[in-house]
């Protein structure tokens, strides 16, 4: 009876110990999710983002966001790292020096716009 009376004063303190902790962490999950909830969405989307930017950067064309015109992006374009003209695609690498993105941005056509339409491969989203 002197084995049991000792392993019930072990078990017992650490065993409520473990119910308190529990529960208390069952109060506290619906504050953390609510706090994490905005990081996981992030999270999650973050994938997806990337795919969606590298697929607008390797298409022919860009929709301007604040006039909806479309805006070709094969043409002459001028490298703002070596100053070679070539006619490639706007957000291609540079064919005479290498640079890996020489177009930061492409202004749109529409000469009441002029909006600056950004290569979403810089991470800054498409325009």
């Amino acid at each position: 009876m002197d084995l049991f009376r000792a392993i019930a004063r072990w078990v017992v303190p650490r065993l409520a110990r473990l119910v308190g902790i529990v529960v208390v962490a069952l109060f506290r999950l619906p504050w953390h999710l609510l706090r994490a909830g905005p990081n996981l969405l992030r999270a999650l989307h973050a994938p997806w983002g990337g795919a969606r930017a590298l697929l607008a950067a390797s298409s022919d064309t860009v929709r301007c966001s604040r006039c909806g015109r479309e805006q070709s992006l094969l043409g002459r374009w001028r490298c703002p790292v070596c100053k070679g003209v070539e006619t490639t695609h706007a957000w291609a690498p540079c064919g005479i020096c290498g640079a890996a993105y020489p177009a930061g941005f492409v202004a749109c056509d529409d000469e009441s716009c002029g909006e600056a339409i950004v290569n979403p491969r810089l991470g800054h989203g498409a325009g």
